[in-house]
């Protein structure tokens, strides 16, 4: 089960803190009311990308500090294994002068609660304790508000880093939705505006919004089902998948389906594609010869509609088949 929106699971265990001192007993509930957490596991003491996180985060100290938020990191490794390491140099591979709490997940009992250890016990069928997979905690970050619910949680591979200035953005946006009841929309940064959960202020958002325009006047919005390729002026936007589509709320599911309600609104009506030529240079459908067009005249009459080949026809975007392709 997802742990965002969810109660952070609580813990009490050993911890080092301000890089030097160990403390028994340490817990979160020391920032309940008070500040934010980003609660970060780390696989290991002693190895390779590890400390390039750690030293990150700790250069960005007083960027969290000053969004109010404490750095907490964890790994399952002891208490003494934490000092030692914060004790050797970092030309040695050791992370010193990195002053933010490690804790000691021993017990991995942490790292499972959190859904990042890397295994599972199990007893077999002689009633001994097994242990399948890796025994250390996933890359797991996990953003705690100052009422101690997860807003936001990422888990990376063991070779994959994190990126700290996209955790510091994932912060901001969190202050800025609870500050002003706003949405982020995709690349927000601090600073920039949100827009209320609502239809109209998402379609005004999308009509400012130009950084997924191009030439054509849907801006490829419409997912290239208009059949006008680079040239689209078709300024219609084509349906989701359905399983995009779901009850409204504040994180936007189902604001496709009152948008397209909305009254001006029109949505992609996919074409036909032109029949394949004839191996044999036979005329296409609806294809002049090269005779036929030579004494070709034209109509004279302004107010004659011109009859469009088959293949230029729109269809029904419910009843179109791919396979017509």
């Amino acid at each position: 089960m997802p742990l965002v929106g969810q109660k952070a699971p609580s813990f009490s265990a050993p911890a080092v803190v301000h890089g030097r001192e160990i403390v028994q007993n340490f817990s979160l509930e020391q920032y309940l009311g008070k500040q934010s957490v980003v609660l970060f596991f780390y696989p290991k003491d002693f190895t390779f990308v590890c400390p390039t996180e750690l030293y990150a985060l700790q250069a960005e100290r007083e960027a969290f500090e000053a969004r109010n938020v404490a750095i907490v990191g964890c790994s399952t490794d002891t208490e003494e294994t934490h000092w030692a390491w914060l004790q050797t140099a970092r030309e040695a591979g050791g992370i010193q002068g990195v002053t933010y709490p490690l804790i000691a997940d021993a017990t991995k009992t942490i790292a499972a609660n959190y859904g990042v250890l890397g295994g599972n016990w199990y007893v077999d069928e002689h009633d001994l304790m097994r242990f399948e997979g890796f025994p250390f905690a996933h890359r797991g970050v996990f953003l705690i508000d100052e009422s101690g619910i997860i807003r936001h949680m990422l888990i990376n591979d063991l070779p994959l880093g994190r990126n700290v200035a996209e955790i510091l953005r994932t912060i901001d946006m969190m202050r800025h939705t609870d500050t002003h009841g706003e949405v982020c929309p995709v690349n927000w940064e601090l600073g920039e505006q949100g827009f209320k959960p609502n239809p109209e202020d998402l379609i005004a958002y999308l009509k400012k919004d130009t950084s997924m325009a191009s030439e054509g006047g849907c801006g490829g919005m419409c997912g290239g089902q208009c059949g006008c390729g680079d040239r689209c002026t078709c300024n219609t936007m084509a349906p989701p998948p359905s399983s995009a589509q779901g009850p409204s709320d504040v994180r936007g599911m189902g604001v496709y389906e009152a948008m397209v309600n909305a009254p001006g609104f029109t949505r992609a009506v996919p074409h036909e594609m032109p029949p394949k030529h004839d191996p044999n240079n036979a005329p296409m459908p609806n294809q002049m010869t090269p005779d036929a067009a030579d004494t070709a005249t034209q109509p004279t009459d302004a107010s004659a509609q011109p009859s469009y080949p088959s293949h230029l026809k729109s269809i029904d975007h419910e009843t179109y088949n791919s396979e017509d392709q």
